[in-house]
């Protein structure tokens, strides 16, 4: 059910929204994540699946990044599992807290 994972999230860091999840108005999700003085990805689809919600993003770099975001109540671990850039290694996991059921879409 998408519905774990629709809303707009905090970075457990900073306690700034720095996650958003949509559902698209074709099927897919738009995924917007933002990580704490390193970068922001803006232009995510998502795809949600047995394991989580999959997403490509395109990275500060200008090449496609990919993870997985799993969610667990209220909480949302976004991992990235395909990275060529120098600042986010496979693997690397971000913490976020849900605050709200509805996104705030940055540039929609």
């Amino acid at each position: 059910d998408d519905i774990i994972y629709i809303g707009e999230y905090l970075d457990s860091d900073v306690e700034n929204p720095n996650l958003e999840i949509a559902k698209g108005s074709d099927g897919k999700y738009i995924v917007q994540i933002g990580i704490y003085r390193l970068t922001s990805l803006e232009d995510g689809v998502g795809e949600l699946t047995a394991d989580g919600l999959l997403f490509t993003a395109t990275d500060a770099a200008g090449n496609p990044i990919r993870g997985i975001i799993t969610a667990d109540g209220q909480a949302a671990t976004v991992t990235f599992t395909d990275s060529t850039w120098d600042y986010l290694q496979n693997g690397s996991a971000f913490q976020y807290t849900k605050s709200s059921d509805t996104p705030n879409i940055w540039n929609e």
